[in-house]
Parts: C-alpha cells; sequence; structure tokens
C-alpha cells in the first residue's frame, strides 16, 4: 500500500506510462526534491530524458525488456546534484493486463556500500516482479521464489526454499545444472548469463510450460 512505499527506506518511485509520478516514498522525495505529479525525466540526465519517451513506447510497441527487471547503474539528478545510484524497475498491470506504470527502486551508492541494503533492492525488486523471479546460491539452492513463481509453476514457497533449483527443470537439464553452475565458478564463462533463452519448466502437476529464462548474476 501507500504507507509502505512511502515508508520505505529505500527510494521507490512510481510512475504512470507517460512519466508521471502517482506515488513515491518519503526517502525518494527527500533526495530527488520531487513530489507526487511531477515528471519522472526530472531526475534524469538531459541526454537520458530527451530518449525515456522512445523508450517507453518501444516496450509499449514490442514488449521487449532492455532495461526493466535489471539492476544497472545509473546517474540520477538531485537538487544537489548528480548522484551515481543503482535502479531497478518493474513494470505493472491492472486486472485485465494493461500496462498501468512503472515502479523504481533505487540504491545511492555513493552514500554507502552496506550490503544491507543492496540486498534489500534485490529482495524488494524481486518480491514485487510481476514475472516468475527466482534466486538461487552458488550451488543452486532456492533462496527466493517470488508470487508470480508461485502462481507459474504451482508449489508454495516453502515447497521450493532450500531445494536445489533442478527440481524446476526437464530431467536432462536439471542432470546436468550443478555441472554447468561448477564450470561457470571455476572459468567464468557466460554461456547463458545476460542473455535471454527459451526454454521449458517443470511445475508441481508434472506439466512442462515453455518460458523465456533470463540469468543475471
Amino acid at each position: 500500500g501507500n504507507s509502505m512505499i512511502r515508508g520505505s527506506i529505500l527510494p521507490i518511485i512510481i510512475s504512470d506510462i507517460n512519466g508521471v509520478v502517482v506515488s513515491l516514498s518519503d526517502t525518494a522525495r527527500a533526495t530527488f526534491g520531487i513530489k507526487r505529479k511531477s515528471d519522472i525525466r526530472a531526475i534524469m540526465p538531459p541526454d537520458v530524458a530527451e530518449k525515456h519517451e522512445g523508450y517507453i513506447q518501444q516496450f509499449i510497441k514490442t514488449g521487449v525488456k532492455k532495461m526493466i527487471g535489471n539492476i544497472r547503474e545509473v546517474v540520477a539528478v538531485t537538487p544537489q546534484g548528480n548522484l551515481t545510484c543503482e535502479v531497478m524497475v518493474m513494470d505493472f498491470y491492472d486486472s485485465e493486463g494493461n500496462l498501468e506504470g512503472f515502479v523504481g527502486y533505487l540504491r545511492d551508492l555513493t552514500a554507502t556500500n552496506d550490503i544491507r541494503y543492496a540486498g534489500l533492492l534485490c529482495e524488494t525488486s524481486l518480491s514485487l516482479s510481476p514475472d516468475p523471479m527466482i534466486r538461487i546460491d552458488r550451488q543452486g539452492t532456492i533462496l527466493h521464489f517470488n508470487s508470480r513463481a508461485v502462481k507459474v509453476f504451482g508449489y508454495a514457497e516453502d515447497d521450493v526454499l532450500g531445494k536445489n533449483v533442478n527440481m524446476l527443470m526437464l530431467p536432462a537439464i536439471a542432470k546436468e545444472h550443478n555441472e554447468y553452475l561448477a564450470r561457470y565458478l571455476r572459468t567464468g564463462e557466460k554461456k547463458v548469463i545476460n542473455s535471454i533463452t527459451k526454454v521449458q519448466v517443470k511445475c508441481k502437476d508434472g506439466t512442462y510450460l515453455e518460458e523465456d529464462l533470463g540469468v543475471r548474476e
């Protein structure tokens, strides 16, 4: 709800598809000097702001998520000057599946390197993502399984936490997955990481679905 957003220790900004701020946390208000009905482009450098509408229209037209759903480093404009931030932007929809707007979560990289804030940004963005999101550790153990993943796979969160992610894969892939992880940790070679791949995933009822898989470190 709005009270949860307002009280967040992270700057959170919600804007509609026209880039108008519809809600924000008190931290975002204090950091960026914006308020409800502000233009979201007010916190962007001029070269980014002038391209922003084009990015949105391209996403609406194609549905391709080039920046949405990824944590990335950006420069934001504040009344005190430019600020280097880590940002995660998620799209959200109404009950009929129509795009309503975007939620941005930000972390000031110049203020602190406290890993708790980095973790909070990650956990918040995973939890609120409209896409199935699963976080695993180096051994493939599931650490986070968001509500959309619960709906798609049919497993309750408690059914999968602490289990190996290969339980959600085709048997042939599941058998090799731990070796894929081990090879990446040994060599650093990225075959699937930072790319989008179509894969079949296994649901609780034994059926398989074809999904777009994006993997990031």
